[in-house]
């Protein structure tokens, strides 16, 4: 029975193989033709998800690194390039004879790796095969995860929300330490005053206490962690 033919003889289209290659990226999921069978075929599954997912990203980490050029990769990534090179000698592309035409075939995605090492190899290989392969965005600054760029701007965030929500984050954490800034700016001014006036028997009051009633805002609490932290110098009573 002749191999259903899709992109490289797969069966699947350009961006559904490179939608693979996302998934095992983000650790959702493993795709091979072939799916496991037995108890001890889903548990070596089990191990490959858990493992190869890593080891995939490491090698696009590389990839990326290297621009996205495979002569640059193996100059630079010699040991990793290497053993890609040694599994695709064993996993070879080769013509595939259907009636009167002739297709190319891989195998890549026809059964899992027996280790993460030849899963994660083989993802990859699937990947840069994959003539969408530029197509491939990520980790997305806003959560981390691999994605499909569907613009040439997408080269970011995984998707507006996405970016909106990790700007109004970032907005957020820098409104936070200036509001932090500020505080520690008055409650050093305040812990001045306060050993001023202790100095002089003005003030009976605590330093945290007499800071409080100046400051509302800046709680005893707050006090204490600033000067665990290192962030405040406790004043010294006299």
């Amino acid at each position: 029975m002749p191999k259903a033919v899709g992109w490289l003889g797969s069966g699947l289209q350009a961006e559904e193989e490179l939608r693979c290659v996302v998934w095992a990226l983000n650790g959702d999921s493993l795709f091979a033709l072939e799916q496991p069978a037995t108890e001890r075929e889903w548990q070596l599954y089990d191990k490959l998800l858990r493992e190869a997912p890593g080891k995939l990203q490491q090698l696009v980490e590389a990839w990326n690194r290297s621009g996205r050029n495979l002569k640059t990769m193996w100059r630079d990534s010699y040991v990793t390039a290497l053993y890609i090179h040694e599994f695709s000698k064993k996993h070879p592309v080769r013509l595939a004879w259907a009636g009167t035409g002739t297709d190319v075939d891989h195998p890549f995605l026809d059964r899992h790796g027996r280790t993460p090492d030849e899963e994660a190899a083989r993802l990859f290989l699937t990947l840069i095969f994959n003539p969408q392969k530029e197509k491939l965005g990520g980790p997305c600054s806003g959560c981390g995860r691999y994605y499909i760029r569907r613009t040439a701007g997408n080269r970011t965030y995984c998707s507006r929300s996405c970016g909106t929500r990790a700007t109004a984050i970032a907005t957020t954490k820098r409104r936070r330490a200036r509001e932090h800034d500020d505080k520690m700016r008055r409650a050093r001014l305040a812990a001045e005053q306060w050993a001023k006036l202790q100095r002089t028997g003005r003030t009976k009051k605590g330093w945290k206490e007499w800071v409080f009633k100046a400051e509302p805002d800046i709680k005893p609490n707050f006090l204490t962690r600033a000067v665990n932290r290192g962030e405040l110098k406790e004043p010294v009573r006299q």
